[in-house]
């Protein structure tokens, strides 16, 4: 059987915004994860756009098209400066998920790069879930991952990364599903 991880149809908008359909992974926000949906973003000034995703979440084991997991996410983005030179981009979304017609998930994500001249980047991703009523196991508001490094580009073909990871399931139904076990 085929396996589809990226089709997506894009058009631009006027403004430089963009409309997007299909399954992709949002770069401007790639905590989200996949999406069966679409994604739209316009232009709202020097350096600012907002934008908003939203459709169905794939089956998490095989990423077959489901509509167990409908979601929206809202996001606004602000960029200064030249990449590659003195640059800083930062992306900050509200997702928002139901799982089998109830409320399931509510998280803050943001998405950071800052690069500190031609060869030196620093990159992170926050995901914090909210208590959204959901939770079973843990209350209240949780980091539940964080990812942070910085690279060093040696020439085109070479570089160093390093960096520190946090990840821990989120304590929502649809990945609770999942386990084949209570822990």
């Amino acid at each position: 059987r085929p396996n589809v991880y990226r089709l997506m149809f894009q058009r631009p908008l006027e403004d430089g915004g963009f409309l997007r359909l299909g399954r992709f992974v949002p770069v401007e926000l790639p905590g989200v994860g996949y999406v069966d949906g679409f994604q739209g973003e316009t232009i709202r000034g020097e350096g600012w756009r907002l934008g908003v995703i939203g459709g169905f979440k794939p089956d998490r084991i095989g990423l077959d098209a489901s509509v167990d997991e409908p979601f929206v996410t809202g996001y606004a983005s602000v960029e200064a400066g030249r990449r590659g030179a003195s640059y800083y981009s930062g992306t900050v979304g509200l997702l928002s998920s139901y799982y089998e017609g109830q409320m399931d998930r509510l998280a803050l994500l943001l998405d950071q790069r800052a690069d500190l001249g031609p060869r030196f980047s620093l990159h992170s991703t926050t995901e914090v879930d909210l208590d959204s009523g959901a939770a079973e196991t843990r209350d209240g508001v949780r980091l539940t991952r964080q990812d942070v490094f910085a690279e060093y580009r040696l020439s085109s073909a070479l570089g160093l990364r390093a960096g520190a990871d946090h990840w821990e399931r989120p304590d929502n139904q649809a990945e609770r599903d999942l386990l084949a076990f209570e822990d």
